[in-house]
């Protein structure tokens, strides 16, 4: 199910849409699917709030994942940095958010694997991607 939402911001309109998954449909294996660019022309003080990230949720106490990094990331609330190919164990509760974002600009966490012994969400986001016109995705 898909839920979609307008904005109206004078002077522009803007379109956002979110997935909506029913808990049953969740999985304990995630590849995570990453577009990873923003773009290059952006200061250094852009770039940062400018990353991907990959969010995992919780959905039942006593949750444990493991995370296989594609690139090196940077440390977080309650996470270690890794260097590509590290594996995060996370402890998970219901509702407990961990946010895994990569350590470089301009690159994505694109083949990131999530194995967990329970059901949990992943969601990965980004504020802002350019896909060239000419790319195939």
């Amino acid at each position: 199910m898909f839920a979609y939402q307008f904005k109206h911001v004078i002077p522009i309109s803007l379109n956002e849409a979110s997935t909506l998954i029913p808990v049953a449909s969740l999985s304990t294996e995630y590849i995570v699917k990453d577009w990873c660019c923003a773009g290059q022309n952006l200061v250094e003080e852009q770039q940062d709030g400018l990353k991907s990230q990959v969010t995992l949720v919780g959905i039942h106490d006593g949750t444990v994942a493991d995370v296989t990094v594609t690139v090196a990331t940077e440390d977080g609330t309650n996470i270690e940095a890794m260097d590509a190919g590290g594996v995060l164990h996370v402890d998970l509760d219901e509702g407990v958010v961990v946010q895994i974002r990569p350590l470089e600009y301009n690159t994505g966490l694109d083949g990131t694997s999530v194995d967990s012994d329970l059901p949990i969400a992943i969601f990965v986001s980004h504020p802002l991607a350019f896909v060239p016109p000419t790319t195939m995705v």
